[in-house]
């Protein structure tokens, strides 16, 4: 199978300062396949965070970490497929569960601080203009962030893609 034409496709990651239990795996597994039987190439994976990577962290990304998680994140969840739906099961998740989306974006830096929610910028050492709007950065985005962020309002998207129906059933 190929990803359909005209969508863009990734993988991103979601960081939890502890680690997820059994329950809340038993309900990402099926929110994970249900998203997989509505757009292809989509899937969620749990893994121990590691501070050396992969991707390698800089030291002044894991100084910020240990500074807004109180320690280094115990888990990160990797979510890959269709843009849209990974950045909207982000949502849905940290919503639910917790945790912030490592978002590194060239995204301009005052639309990124007026976003409603919690917006945490890591800046980079060394910076030569930290006002430069061109200059990008890696950012901490809570689930009201990601919401704005792509204005999820419009895109109608609660009914096939929300983590609601799946925590009654677990």
């Amino acid at each position: 199978m190929e990803p359909e034409e005209g969508l863009n496709h990734g993988c991103i990651v979601v960081l939890m300062a502890d680690p997820l239990n059994d329950t809340i795996v038993s309900i990402l597994k099926r929110y994970s396949y249900n998203c997989s039987m509505l757009s292809e190439f989509f899937s969620i994976r749990k893994e121990k965070f590691n501070p050396q990577g992969p991707p390698p962290r800089p030291k002044y990304v894991l100084r910020k970490l240990r500074k807004v998680f109180g320690g280094l994140p115990m888990t990160q969840l990797v979510i890959c497929g269709e843009s849209t739906l990974i950045f909207f099961a982000a949502h849905e998740i940290i919503k639910h569960f917790g945790g912030y989306l490592f978002l590194p974006t060239s995204d301009d830096r005052q639309h990124m601080k007026k976003l409603p929610g919690i917006s945490i910028e890591i800046l980079r050492p060394g910076r030569k203009d930290p006002t430069d709007p061109d200059d990008s950065s890696d950012y901490l985005l809570n689930h009201t962030a990601i919401y704005k962020w792509l204005d999820f309002e419009s895109k109608n998207m609660e009914k096939e893609f929300s983590l609601d129906r799946f925590l009654t059933i677990a």
